[in-house]
């Protein structure tokens, strides 16, 4: 079967400066989603990308759009729900209203 890594494996990364950078979001209550994010970031830097986790709240919708590459890292707290550092984000997403246009430049993947 598919490894883990395929993803990283099918982009083709450049070993200078130029190197595919891939963002890597996490919604973390407990630490556990963050812990993973970091763990993929370290893979990730090892086969030449350019990744720095950081929590869904520090980026914006509007920035969101222009990325090309990202990974989600999300665990849910309590009975099911949603970590605070993702709220603010997950709410800008959720309007009937937004084009469904919105993010097709964008190639993700969710864990």
């Amino acid at each position: 079967g598919k490894s883990q890594w395929s993803s990283f494996e099918a982009m083709a990364p450049v070993a200078d400066s130029n190197a595919p950078t891939v963002a890597i979001f996490y919604g973390s209550q407990t630490g556990t989603a963050e812990e993973t994010a970091w763990e993929l970031a370290r893979e990730g830097r090892r086969k030449g990308y350019a990744m720095e986790p950081q929590a869904m709240d520090e980026i914006s919708l509007q920035e969101l759009r222009s990325i090309s590459f990202a990974i989600f890292v999300v665990s849910t707290t309590g009975q099911g729900d949603p970590p605070l550092n993702m709220r603010r984000l997950w709410q800008e997403m959720l309007p009937a209203t937004l084009p469904n246009t919105l993010l097709e430049r964008l190639s993700y993947e969710v864990f």
